[in-house]
């Protein structure tokens, strides 16, 4: 993978790719190892994100719990 379709996984991923990097991201996807590469950088991507997620969610209980039972 060069370091040109590296970024622009990494925009698309961000929501900041442009309409000729979605191009050229779509066309590179169309050979089956690249769409494969494609995917393990999704299925990271989601997998970092769901764990910041939770981990502040987690975050924002412990704060709130001692306030909720607080105002009982």
């Amino acid at each position: 993978m060069t370091p040109k379709i590296e970024n622009t996984i990494v925009k698309y991923l961000s929501n900041s790719a442009s309409i000729d990097e979605l191009n050229i991201l779509s066309e590179w996807i169309e050979n089956d190892s690249n769409k494969e590469i494609f995917k393990e950088f999704v299925y990271t991507h989601f997998a970092i994100n769901y764990s910041l997620n939770d981990s502040e969610t987690r975050l924002a209980t412990y704060q709130l719990l001692p306030k909720i039972s607080k105002e009982k």
